[in-house]
């Protein structure tokens, strides 16, 4: 019988691509390779013992469950989808301090600024740690941009108001404790994501009545059927883009428009101009905190509009 491996993936639009061509590449290696989800990872493996297990993130099992494979003889091994670039706290939360590292075979990550970190913090040993780069990414080489049409990309980033699970604002908001400092970076994200989703649906308006063809790409862990309501509002030269891949809808814009995120970094390798709405926006992340200094970095590759241009449609 082959060996059998678990690949977990934990976000059907970000990581599906790259691990279906992982999962090829296996078996081509001899394994028999099955892809699981958020809400079928755990439910599986308590009937089921893989070989080996990748998984996207260590805290993606409680203790209880990675020490019951491990005494079933599971080899399981951490698969970075989300590199950390020189940022303390992301991958500080990335890599719980809780957790026994002991546990896992192997850990793959995209540079070596995560293995350092990872080994000066979390005491892991170097001969675990691999440096392996963005499997996410790797397509890139791949991509023969066909952007004869004139389309006009919207890089959604509103996770936190429209959560992938549809959850009230309530149910996050009673977790929270509002004089905690490591909480200050969720409210301000909750004003921001308010604010660029009207500024957002203000361009849409605008462009359409221009006769632009919009594309809205929603974040991976936003609730595509929320996006409804924007169809139904602007008609057929709007369209929501459900493809699993971000290089595939990168591949027919003429340029992309939206929130600083680190999805940025495609469309710049791409050649594809951006168009940054931090300038226009009245709320920010707090300059000193270490997600805005990390974000500042990616605002160097668009083109950063002022609010007295807001009015003005870009010409393509």
């Amino acid at each position: 019988m082959k060996p059998c491996i678990v690949l977990h993936v934990d976000s059907l639009r970000r990581d599906f691509v790259a691990l279906v061509n992982l999962k090829l590449e296996l078996e081509t290696s001899g394994y028999k390779v099955l892809l699981t989800s958020r809400s079928s990872t755990s439910k599986l493996l308590a009937y089921f013992t893989p070989s080996i297990l990748i998984l996207s993130h260590p805290f993606t099992l409680s203790v209880e469950e990675l020490n019951s494979l491990r005494i079933r003889k599971t080899k399981i091994y951490i698969l970075e989808v989300e590199g950390i670039l020189n940022h303390e706290n992301g991958i500080a939360s990335t890599y719980p301090d809780y957790l026994d590292y002991d546990l896992f075979e192997g850990l793959f990550v995209w540079n070596k600024w995560s293995k350092n970190w990872l080994i000066a913090n979390r005491k892991i040993n170097s001969n675990k740690i691999y440096v392996t780069g963005s499997l996410r990414n790797h397509g890139l080489s791949m991509i023969v941009q066909n952007n004869k049409e004139r389309i006009i990309g919207i890089l959604s980033r509103f996770e936190l108001i429209n959560t992938f699970d549809s959850r009230h604002f309530f149910e996050n908001l009673l977790t929270l404790d509002p004089e905690d400092e490591n909480n200050r970076w969720y409210f301000e994200r909750i004003s921001i994501d308010s604010e660029v989703f009207s500024i957002i649906s203000n361009l849409i308006y605008r462009l359409i009545g221009k006769g632009y063809k919009v594309s809205v790409r929603p974040h991976p862990n936003e609730n595509i059927d929320a996006y409804r309501l924007l169809q139904k509002k602007f008609g057929k030269l709007l369209e929501i883009d459900k493809s699993y891949d971000i290089l595939s809808w990168l591949n027919k814009l003429s340029v992309i428009v939206g929130p600083v995120s680190t999805a940025y970094t495609e469309a710049y390798l791409l050649g594809i101009p951006i168009i940054s709405t931090e300038k226009i926006q009245r709320f920010h992340l707090n300059e000193v905190s270490e997600s805005a200094r990390l974000l500042k970095n990616f605002s160097l590759s668009a083109y950063m509009p002022t609010r007295r241009g807001i009015s003005v449609v870009p010409r393509l």
